[in-house]
């Protein structure tokens, strides 16, 4: 991009930038192929082992309340499918498209990432999101309720990173609109280089849409299910059950559901904004 004399990012440096996602097997590639093959295996059979866990521990979990309604137990199977989802769409598609999605990153500055504040709200979020899901599970501590509960964090925490991945780079893309346009009020450049720079941007944004496109309508529909399951889990557990702690913290995880979909949406009508000269 002519417009910015920041440092391009050297993409060695991808891990670093991206260590929670390549802890939690969301980012299966890397500019070495060998550590790309690495990183595609152990993204693989961590997401596979852990999903085929999931799946007989939410079976004993429903097992062990014989008064669990059967909306409830259609709800959560539901919930299942689209956890196991997401994920496995994000890491497909960065299987697949492993090329662009290296073209992506090849396009950003180290500055781009070091003073982007979805990196904070990254952090701030799978610190403060999983905090429900671990005070509620004080009613219960057996062995099958705190793996249903830790399968929960591992999820959210999963489905929050891929969310900031992408508001990460649309922030980028936000940023570079701005600049293009404020070039265009102040005429520090000729129109054809601001209009040329402009389309650079606007691919820049295709190219997200076509990495993450996908995982995040799967996502969205994923959180908005979700939250309807968790407002139901709360109101039957405080209603049938008195359980006050739980149908309390279920609400409060209920929520980061509804405010993840709402940073997603505030990130994608921002840089919609921009898209246009102003």
């Amino acid at each position: 991009m002519s417009l910015y004399k920041a440092s391009k990012l050297n993409t060695n440096s991808l891990s670093p930038l991206l260590f929670p996602s390549t802890v939690f097997g969301l980012m299966p590639c890397s500019p070495s192929s060998f550590v790309s093959n690495v990183l595609v295996l152990y993204s693989v059979l961590l997401h596979i082992s852990y999903r085929s866990t999931y799946v007989w521990v939410l079976y004993k979990y429903i097992r062990s309340y014989e008064d669990m309604d059967l909306p409830l137990v259609g709800l959560l199977s539901t919930v299942c499918v689209f956890k196991a989802a997401c994920p496995g769409c994000h890491i497909y598609r960065m299987i697949i498209e492993r090329k662009k999605y290296l073209d992506l990153v090849s396009m950003c500055c180290k500055e781009d990432f070091s003073n982007n504040r979805y990196r904070l709200i990254m952090y701030a979020g799978l610190v403060l999101w999983p905090i429900p899901l671990a005070v509620r599970q004080t009613i219960d501590l057996g062995l099958v309720t705190v793996l249903y509960a830790v399968g929960g964090v591992f999820d959210i925490v999963c489905v929050f990173i891929i969310a900031m991945q992408y508001c990460t780079f649309l922030e980028i893309a936000t940023k570079r609109f701005i600049a293009v346009n404020l070039t265009l009020h102040s005429r520090t450049y000729k129109l054809e280089t601001a209009t040329r720079v402009h389309n650079e941007v606007l691919n820049f944004t295709k190219l997200i849409h076509s990495l993450y496109g996908r995982t995040m309508l799967i996502e969205i529909c994923y959180l908005g299910f979700d939250f309807i399951v968790a407002m139901y889990d709360s109101i039957q557990s405080i209603r049938l059950h008195s359980l006050l702690l739980w149908g309390v913290n279920t609400f409060l995880y209920s929520m980061g559901c509804m405010t993840t979909i709402y940073i997603v949406c505030y990130t994608c009508e921002r840089v919609k904004k921009k898209v246009m000269y102003e």
